[in-house]
């Protein structure tokens, strides 16, 4: 499902990128209750999954402890099973509702006390989780979905969330404040290589600092989806480990980071990859081109919207006979329009390339994209004229409804055109 563009030619890659529709649940059960008493305390069989060993009880005001009271004084008689996913989900609850953290510190300095989650229906009650807000299990009452997304969540977010791993399918935990710094490291992050059955991680504007991107994703090899936009995933290379043997994954989206390394050819190779977004990046010490899409084998939307990108747009770009929607506007283009782009008539119907340093003449053969809806060519240098067989495309005889170029008589070069919707940055909203 390729995200709406919008009236005007800017396309604005979703905050939350569109995702595929996650698992249908089955009705969340009735699950009985369970009358006699676990084999042991509950304490000592939360101990034996407790990440530290059971050195986090010490502490009787650490997240674990409060998860643990909650088992102890709160919830109704439990297997030992639904004991331990019980204390997964009330660990992520009491780690993160109403937790200072060191974003909050700064942020909300004089905020005592910091208010807890923007909604909590149903969380800590003694009720079935599968009830609580965000949570949607399957037949068998064990959580596969959960979604806290624009929670007020701050703390951490925590790692006990593996306990859960042999259900949870979908994490979507978009704009939360979370943090975890770049020193943190392994440790802040090293719980994702344990969500084995994850098919959907959404974290983007919420923060799981890492230097760079880690390559515990390769341990998911159920993963189809993955959003780290604006995650601090940032100042460290794109690492390939990360991506080998994901042959799920089929959407990525990478923006709003900063990275000092080009992207892999691991990455690049990936099987199924669909959509791909790499808007508002930075590239420190590296030159990054447009080179990294030729020969991606399926991609279908690839999204590059303010990142500095080195070069031209290559020649080869022909050869890439999947790609429906592509968009590079404020890329610091430079060089002619290739004449290849034409050979992706049969697939290609959504191409921005305003506000860059093109040069030369719009091509003919881009007339050959008789399924194109949206062309965007203002704010470059280009000149002479649009050709009759682009204005051939505009509806009602074709699909051509919008197209913008460099029309306006004022525009440092002039592209005539007859045909076009807009003329100019100012009349095409490229700064709206």
């Amino acid at each position: 499902p390729a995200p709406v563009v919008p009236a005007t030619p800017a396309p604005v890659v979703p905050a939350t990128p569109p995702p595929t529709p996650p698992p249908t649940p089955s009705p969340s059960p009735t699950l009985p209750l369970v009358t006699t008493a676990p084999s042991s305390s509950i304490r000592a069989l939360i101990e034996t999954v407790a990440l530290q060993g059971g050195a986090e009880f010490d502490d009787p005001n650490s997240y674990q402890s409060k998860a643990l009271a909650f088992l102890e004084d709160t919830l109704s008689p439990q297997s030992d099973d639904q004991y331990i996913r019980y204390y997964s989900l009330a660990s992520i609850f009491f780690a993160s509702s109403g937790v200072m953290n060191e974003f909050t510190d700064v942020r909300f300095p004089n905020l005592d006390p910091l208010p807890g989650w923007l909604t909590t229906a149903g969380w800590v009650t003694d009720s079935s989780f599968c009830g609580w807000f965000g949570i949607t299990c399957d037949g068998n009452g064990f959580p596969i979905l959960l979604e806290l997304p624009n929670n007020r969540m701050y703390g951490i977010f925590a790692p006990e969330v593996q306990l859960i791993a042999d259900s949870l399918q979908v994490l979507e935990l978009f704009n939360n404040f979370f943090l975890t710094t770049i020193d943190d490291g392994d440790a802040g992050n090293d719980w994702i290589a344990k969500m084995v059955n994850l098919r959907f991680l959404f974290f983007g504007t919420t923060s799981f600092a890492y230097p760079g991107v880690p390559t515990f994703i390769n341990q998911i090899p159920t993963l189809e989806e993955i959003d780290f936009s604006n995650s601090f995933y940032t100042e460290g290379p794109i690492r390939g480990e990360a991506f080998i043997g994901a042959s799920e994954l089929n959407y990525v989206d990478f923006g709003d980071n900063v990275y000092t390394s080009t992207i892999p050819a691991e990455f690049t190779a990936l099987p199924s990859l669909t959509f791909f977004y790499l808007d508002n990046c930075e590239f420190e010490g590296v030159d990054q081109t447009l080179d990294f899409i030729i020969g991606m084998p399926s991609i279908f939307e690839n999204w590059n919207d303010f990142t500095l990108l080195s070069g031209s747009i290559p020649t080869e770009i022909g050869t890439v006979s999947t790609l429906n929607s592509w968009s590079l506007t404020f890329c610091g283009l430079s060089g002619q329009i290739p004449s290849e782009l034409g050979n992706l008539g049969v697939t290609l119907d959504r191409l921005w390339l305003y506000q860059n340093q093109l040069t030369g003449t719009i091509p003919t053969e881009i007339g050959s994209l008789g399924r194109m809806q949206f062309l965007y060519f203002e704010g470059n240098l280009l000149n002479g004229s649009m050709p009759s067989e682009i204005c051939d495309n505009r509806v009602p005889f074709a699909l051509l409804s919008e197209l913008g170029a460099d029309c306006n008589a004022d525009a440092t070069s002039v592209v005539t055109c007859d045909c076009c919707t807009c003329c100019g940055e100012d009349g095409c909203g490229d700064f709206a």
